[in-house]
């Protein structure tokens, strides 16, 4: 739970990860005589006496001015620690100050946790009915754990939608907190200087992308490969069997026949921009040599 506050009112509020990267668990550690988990522990040993040290033998210390200036682990605590978790609105703007570009990665779905604070789901419910009613976004600072440097995010607001002939369909109304970028990652766009397209290079472009554009989308046809490579060899290592997962179970391999389609136009569209001279693995293979080198 995470607490947001305004200069005279907070409210408790739950905060879910709308998106997450599945990984693969991590390994644990077995005693082979009892086949029961082990931890692991490190000790620090005095490379001079060859003594095991404790807390209060290791200090720590930062270079300033040429000296060490100690600190103790409840001051490196502290300087780690940049606030308390929570989400602080600082302002309100209208939704059309907010441009798509900013949104640079996953959102933060927010609601109401009522338990924890008696009246929070009343102020939520006000406050997202007001954003709504006055088509406006919030800008916050977001802390999402003591571990965590404090991040500026936009708020939105969602309202509730149900679908009566599919539940899955039904949207929940609460906020959507998306994170903002700092001004030292919005680099510029570097556009090199070109011609103005033509209108047989424009048709030809068209061509391509209606020759390769595919009926539907859905991201659950799209299993991660390596994890699904990795829970079949686990498989088999447990049950004694060969895995039988294969390059042909990967779907993010190109479709040959997607390929073979999209051929012609793409020919035309190089001879359309003067570029049918040019060896498309040439240039593949110079451009990751420059990314390479970048």
């Amino acid at each position: 739970a995470a607490a947001a506050a305004a200069p005279d009112v907070s409210i408790t509020v739950h905060v879910y990860k709308t998106v997450a990267a599945s990984k693969r668990p991590s390994p644990i550690l077995l005693d082979s005589r009892h086949n029961t988990p082990m931890k692991a522990r490190t000790r620090y040993m005095d490379k001079t006496s060859g003594e095991y040290l404790t807390d209060l033998d290791m200090r720590t210390y930062v270079e300033f001015g040429g000296e060490r200036v100690y600190l103790t682990r409840d001051e490196v605590a502290e300087l780690k620690c940049l606030g308390s978790p929570g989400l602080q609105l600082l302002c309100f703007c209208p939704r059309r100050c907010l441009p798509d570009s900013l949104n640079v990665d996953a959102s933060f779905f927010v609601f109401p946790g009522e338990s924890q604070q008696r009246g929070s789901g009343r102020a939520f419910a006000a406050l997202l009915a007001a954003m709504l009613r006055r088509d406006v976004v919030g800008v916050a600072r977001m802390v999402r754990t003591r571990a965590s440097s404090p991040r500026l995010v936009a708020v939105l607001p969602q309202a509730e939608r149900l679908d009566p002939d599919d539940p899955d369909g039904d949207v929940p109304g609460g906020l959507q907190v998306v994170p903002l970028p700092f001004a030292e990652e919005v680099r510029a766009e570097a556009r090199p200087a070109s011609a103005e397209p033509t209108d047989a290079s424009v048709a030809a472009a068209e061509e391509l992308v209606g020759a390769m554009r595919v009926g539907s989308f859905d991201p659950d046809a799209f299993p991660n490969p390596a994890l699904q490579r990795f829970y079949a060899f686990l498989q088999g290592v447990a049950v004694d069997e060969e895995t039988d997962w294969g390059a042909e179970d990967d779907a993010l391999l190109p479709d040959p026949r997607a390929l073979e389609v999209g051929r012609g136009p793409a020919g035309a569209l190089r001879a359309a921009v003067g570029a049918a001279h040019v060896d498309m693995d040439e240039a593949v293979d110079a451009a990751k040599k420059r990314k390479a080198g970048a």
